[in-house]
């Protein structure tokens, strides 16, 4: 019989299954969450854990992805200017941008306080697959617009507590271990849409089909499946548990035990009547009203960018602003633009002599000036498979270098060495791009932008850990995901103003900015004293 006793004036929990009872010590200090979570281990039930969260967070990547692959195919019921290209490709961290700071400084503690991270997952991702579902369907630019705003809402809200719902579930100690593998299965993702791509939206009429007298193209159905992360996501998250450490502070130390009991018998391929820990303390989560905790996140960003730590931090921000630039133009232009040369070379090409040269940018033009948008007067011709399957590389790629990267990176020097060089890499890459005239070599050329930037991001993220204290970190997170996203949605827009003037210049202008990034790493090099851990904890907000 499940027994509640009182030691210390602490109540506790004895919860252990009748046939066991004759196996327990009479009476067993109490543990607190930490120590219970400790002795569960890490095994299967982590991992299966992970698999039901996977398509959630591969919704959120997949999100602000899928619609490059399909940008020509609306061009025409989108009425797209390059302005509205633009507008198309970052809309979604436009979402990201209003909704991260008020997230992070208020709303993420006090609604999972009440609600707890599950139901937080739940309803994000419920949102999120209703937003899929609507724009698959529409045909409006502006409702396409709202639909991906509001997805970036919730890419940066619910959505963003995934990996901190998977933390609650393992120690300490296996945290980093456990990062830099979900991590890697999350990036895994960013391949999925050009993979899709290549096997479907070549093929222009393959899955065309009228219901109900509505006419939907291959891309329709492209955008369909795209969105089935985000729906199956729906299903996994109603069948993950409810966290122990939620559940404690609930008040519900007996349902803790038996989630903790649960893990430690998948963990360990053993009894639950061999877990440990009986006696659970009452650790009761303070409620604070959303005022406080305001006022008690902007004195952490007050910190953040105060001395000692505002002159590193501030080079990190303008490194990851130019880097997260260089990366979501290069990622989610170059897809489009390779359509647009691929219709050039079935267009317009024979109007030109065989052994004519000709740049990228000479192939673009032609096609951006012609375009009639206010009307469907012209039919697009088929798109070869290599265009999507060159996209496919560039995403692998850039995934297993950017894990290959982050483990090579185990020291402050080895850091900022490999940012200066990854700088370089995209810097060049991006200069070169318009007079790399034959297609291999503008794949080459384009690859070293997206996977230089987007490694070099994901060190500066790294590097957080080396110039602010424990305390710290998840608020300088949060400000340099701020500033990437801020980045994404400058870099969008003015590359679609700027490229309707003068394309070749605008690849330079790009170029140059990552070019300055390379200086910009030396700053990095005067050494930030850190706080000794047992201080940080002491000082903890």
């Amino acid at each position: 019989m499940n027994k509640e006793i009182f030691a210390n004036g602490i109540a506790t929990i004895d919860l252990r299954a009748e046939k066991c009872a004759e196996d327990q010590e009479p009476s067993q200090p109490t543990k607190s969450y930490d120590e219970a979570i400790r002795a569960t281990g890490w095994g299967w039930y982590n991992v299966h854990l992970l698999l039901l969260c996977l398509p959630i967070a591969w919704s959120a990547v997949i999100d602000t992805t899928s619609t490059v692959f399909v940008l020509n195919s609306q061009e025409c019921e989108f009425e797209l200017t390059m302005f509205r290209r633009g507008i198309a490709l970052c809309v979604i961290y436009m979402g990201m941008i209003v909704a991260g700071p008020i997230w992070d400084t208020c709303l993420r503690e006090y609604s999972t306080a009440y609600l707890g991270k599950r139901n937080i997952i739940i309803i994000g991702i419920l949102m999120d697959a209703l937003c899929n579902l609507f724009w698959t369907y529409t045909s409006s630019f502006y409702t396409y617009v709202i639909c991906k705003f509001i997805s970036g809402l919730i890419v940066a809200g619910p959505l963003s507590v995934v990996m901190a719902y998977l933390s609650e579930f393992h120690a300490i100690t296996y945290q980093v271990k456990f990062t830099r593998w979900a991590g890697l299965l999350v990036a895994v993702s960013n391949i999925v849409p050009a993979a899709l791509a290549a096997t479907l939206l070549h093929r222009a009429d393959w899955l065309n089909f009228t219901l109900h007298a509505q006419f939907y193209p291959t891309w329709r159905i492209y955008l369909l499946i795209n969105g089935l992360p985000s729906i199956l996501g729906v299903i996994t998250a109603c069948l993950l548990p409810k966290s122990p450490k939620f559940l404690i502070a609930q008040g519900k130390r007996e349902d803790a035990l038996r989630i903790l009991a649960k893990m430690y018998r998948w963990n360990h391929r053993d009894s639950n009547c061999e877990y440990p820990i009986t006696n659970l303390k009452h650790q009761e989560a303070k409620k604070r009203p959303i005022g406080e905790l305001f006022a008690d996140n902007f004195q952490r960003y007050k910190s953040v960018f105060s001395a000692p730590y505002s002159h590193a931090l501030i080079t990190v921000l303008f490194l990851q602003f130019f880097a997260m630039m260089g990366f979501h133009v290069t990622r989610l232009w170059v897809p489009p633009l390779y359509v647009t040369m691929n219709h050039f070379r079935v267009l317009t090409r024979h109007l030109y002599p065989k052994d004519e040269l000709i740049t990228m940018c000479e192939m673009l033009y032609p096609r951006m000036q012609n375009i009639d948008h206010t009307g469907c007067t012209y039919v697009q011709p088929k798109v070869e498979a290599a265009v999507y399957v060159n996209s496919t590389i560039i995403a692998t790629t850039a995934v297993i270098l950017g894990f290959v990267f982050v483990l090579l990176a185990t020291t402050r020097l080895r850091k900022i060495s490999l940012l200066v060089f990854l700088f370089l890499v995209a810097a060049a890459g991006c200069c070169v791009t318009n007079w790399a005239i034959n297609i291999p070599w503008m794949l080459v050329t384009v690859a070293l932008t997206i996977v230089g930037s987007r490694v070099a991001g994901q060190l500066i993220v790294a590097y957080n850990s080396e110039i602010l204290p424990l305390h710290l970190r998840s608020t300088s997170l949060s400000v340099i995901n701020f500033v990437g996203n801020l980045g994404a949605v400058v870099g969008n827009v003015i590359f679609g103003i700027l490229i309707d003037i003068d394309c070749s210049s605008t690849f330079l202008c790009l170029g140059v900015c990552l070019f300055l990034c390379t200086i910009m790493p030396v700053f990095l090099v005067q050494k930030v004293k850190k706080m000794d851990l047992d201080v940080v904890e002491a000082t903890r907000f």
